[in-house]
C-alpha cells in the first residue's frame, strides 16, 4: 500500500470522486492505475 498525503480538502474530494487527477513533483513512487492506496 502506498500513502499519499494531501492538504485538506482534498483527500474528501478523492475520496467522494470529486477530484481524479493530481500532479505528482519529484515523486518516484511509480503509482499506477489500480494501485492500492491510503490517504491518511
Amino acid at each position: 500500500m502506498i500513502i499519499l498525503k494531501f492538504s485538506e480538502p482534498l483527500p474528501e474530494r478523492i475520496l467522494s470522486g470529486k477530484k481524479t487527477s493530481t500532479w505528482r513533483v519529484n515523486d518516484d513512487r511509480g503509482i499506477t492505475k489500480d494501485d492500492k492506496l491510503s490517504l491518511p
